[in-house]
């Protein structure tokens, strides 16, 4: 029992960023807007972070790399001032 607890554990931990992740690899901040369905909401992201379940499948995500609509739910990146989703 103990063991099987210990391997899940130990996958878990090896297992890549969840899906919906939005990373941030700049070390720049970026201050964006959400749109998901109705409501819209200004956020930002701290460089070189990872916010969970930021880049959520069906969300807009406006920033200074323009408007981009998230159709996958791997998450998005975003790398040299572009915003990227996750294939």
């Amino acid at each position: 029992m103990l063991r099987n607890i210990l391997v899940a554990c130990l996958a878990l931990a090896a297992a890549p960023a969840l899906a919906g992740d939005l990373r941030n690899a700049d070390s720049k901040k970026y201050d964006y807007k959400v749109s998901c369905g109705a409501g819209t909401t200004s956020t930002s992201i701290n460089g070189n972070t990872t916010q969970t379940s930021g880049a959520k499948k069906g969300c807009t995500l406006e920033g200074p790399w323009g408007k981009v609509k998230l159709e996958g739910d791997k998450g998005a990146e975003i790398k040299d001032g572009k915003l990227t989703e996750k294939k």
